[in-house]
C-alpha cells in the first residue's frame, strides 16, 4: 500500500487542485498529543483514517 497520508498531501488531484495539508496537519496534532493515525483501504472504497489519542485528552 502507498503512503497514503503524504499522497494525499502531495498528489492527490481533484479537478487539478491539489487537496491541501489536512492529513498531514491532522497526523502532526495526533503525535503532539501521544496518539497517532493510521490509514487504511475502506470496505466500500476510498480510504479509512483512524485517529488515536490518549484518555483524557
Amino acid at each position: 500500500m502507498r503512503n497514503v497520508p503524504h499522497d494525499m498531501v502531495c498528489d492527490r488531484e481533484a479537478g487539478n487542485q491539489r487537496q491541501g495539508l489536512g492529513l498531514m496537519l491532522v497526523r502532526q496534532i495526533a503525535e503532539v498529543h501521544g496518539g497517532g493515525m493510521e490509514v487504511s483501504h475502506g470496505e466500500s472504497g476510498g480510504f479509512r483514517v483512524v485517529i488515536r489519542l490518549p484518555y483524557g485528552i
